[in-house]
């Protein structure tokens, strides 16, 4: 099995490219194809109503404002099954 090769950090400020939307990268996947995206998720609007996330491609996102400054928010595990702690298929 092969790593996951991001180009991108969960938890930073990125923009997608065409159509300016900016936000925090929450997730990332790898396609069986081995396309690459990000959900980016935008802040919340000034009334607080939450704004949907997208998916986009790799190539279609850039950072925004990173420097050697920048905070990379690690999340905390969720606590669900994961790897050998999944129950085994009957």
């Amino acid at each position: 099995m092969t790593e996951q090769i991001f180009k991108y950090p969960l938890g930073i400020e990125a923009k997608e490219k065409v159509t300016g939307v900016v936000g925090i990268i929450t997730s990332r996947l790898e396609s069986i194809a081995g396309c690459r995206q990000y959900c980016v998720t935008p802040k919340a609007k000034p009334d607080g109503t939450a704004v949907a996330a997208d998916w986009w491609d790799e190539e279609r996102i850039e950072p925004t404002g990173i420097d050697e400054n920048t905070v990379v928010i690690n999340a905390v595990k969720s606590g669900g099954p994961t790897g050998s702690e999944r129950p085994s298929a009957r």
